[in-house]
């Protein structure tokens, strides 16, 4: 194939258009359902972006340390041969 006809070609595949609904569900599949362009934007989806987000190694951390103490209480009350023991 010479150069001509390959550069042909090349033009060709640049006139091919994704068909809309491809695009919709990739561009959600990378930013998020709420940047799609169907326009639909969860009231919970806006709020956890503002709310959860900046503040995740927070609740990560607390959630961790929630587990921790609740292991010691339960703890407590076990016999010999109980799990926790």
């Amino acid at each position: 194939m010479s150069n001509s006809g390959l550069i042909k070609k090349i033009k060709e595949l640049k006139q091919i258009r994704p068909r809309k609904n491809w695009v919709i569900l990739t561009k959600s599949q990378i930013l998020g359902p709420e940047f799609s362009d169907r326009g639909r934007v969860s009231v919970f989806s806006v709020l956890a972006n503002l709310v959860y987000k900046p503040y995740k190694p927070a609740f990560a951390t607390l959630m961790a340390v929630l587990i921790l103490i609740g292991t010691f209480i339960f703890a407590q009350n076990t016999l010999p041969g109980d799990f926790l023991y």
